[in-house]
C-alpha cells in the first residue's frame, strides 16, 4: 500500500521513464519553506513529517479507492494516528461525493506517454449524465489550498488519459480535490488554462531530461 510513490513506469521498448510527481520535483516549492520553518521551531524532524504526511496521504487515496470498487481497505501497515487523520480527509471526500452526479470510470489509471517519454497514475476519471469525462485529483492538506504544481500535475494527466484514449474520449474538466485531513472539508479547485499548465509541465520534463544527463 505503501508503494504508489514509487510506481515504475516502463515503456514498450523497457525502458523505464519518470513519472509526474518525479518530474515536477525541478520546481521550487516556496510554501514548503514556511511549513519547514515551524517544524524546526516546535523540534519536528523535517523528514519524518514528510513521511507522515505522505502515509497518510496514500492511505487516504487507498480508502477512496477501496470505497469505489467497494471493496475493503487494509490499514495493517499504518498507525492509529495515521489511519485517524487519514479517515478525517476521507469523509471529505464522502462530503464531496455525495453531492455529485458522476459514475466511475477508472481509478489510479497508470498511464504511459510514448511520444513525452513519461508516466503517472491518475486518480480518478468519471463520467458525468452527459458522457463528460471528468478527471479528479485528490490532495489531503490542512487549508485547501491548490498550488501550482497540483495543475502542472493533473494537466500532465490529463495529457496522458487522452493520448492512451488516442483522442477518443477527451477530459472536459479537471478537478482537484483538496481534502481537509484536520476538519473533513471539501474544497474542489477546477483547473483552466489547461494547455498553458501542460505548456508548463513540458518545460519542467525538459528540464527534468537535461539535468539527468550531467556528470
Amino acid at each position: 500500500m505503501k508503494s504508489k510513490a514509487h510506481q515504475k513506469y516502463i515503456l514498450p521498448s523497457g525502458e523505464v521513464v519518470p513519472g509526474v510527481t518525479t518530474i515536477l520535483n525541478v520546481l521550487n516549492k516556496p510554501a514548503l519553506v514556511p511549513w519547514a520553518w515551524k517544524l524546526g521551531r516546535d523540534g519536528i524532524d523535517l523528514r519524518k513529517a514528510q513521511s507522515q504526511a505522505m502515509d497518510i496521504g496514500t492511505l487516504t487515496h487507498s480508502m477512496i479507492e477501496s470505497y469505489l470498487k467497494n471493496e475493503k481497505v487494509d490499514t495493517s501497515e499504518y498507525s492509529k494516528t495515521q489511519i485517524d487523520t487519514a479517515e478525517t480527509a476521507f469523509l471529505a471526500f464522502l462530503e464531496w461525493i455525495k453531492g455529485q452526479t458522476l459514475s466511475v470510470v477508472d481509478t489510479e489509471v497508470q498511464m504511459i506517454h510514448e511520444r513525452f517519454e513519461y508516466g503517472g497514475t491518475a486518480d480518478l476519471v468519471a463520467m458525468d449524465p452527459e458522457g463528460k469525462y471528468y478527471l479528479i485529483d485528490f490532495k489531503t492538506s490542512q487549508n485547501g489550498a491548490c498550488y501550482p504544481e497540483y495543475r502542472y500535475q493533473i494537466c500532465a494527466y490529463k495529457e496522458l488519459w487522452e493520448h492512451n484514449q488516442n483522442g477518443v474520449r477527451t477530459i472536459s474538466k479537471c478537478i482537484i480535490l483538496a481534502l481537509n485531513k484536520e476538519t473533513g472539508i471539501p474544497t474542489p479547485h477546477i483547473v483552466i488554462h489547461t494547455d498553458i499548465y501542460f505548456e508548463v509541465f513540458k518545460h519542467c520534463l525538459g528540464i527534468y531530461n537535461l539535468k539527468s544527463k550531467e556528470g
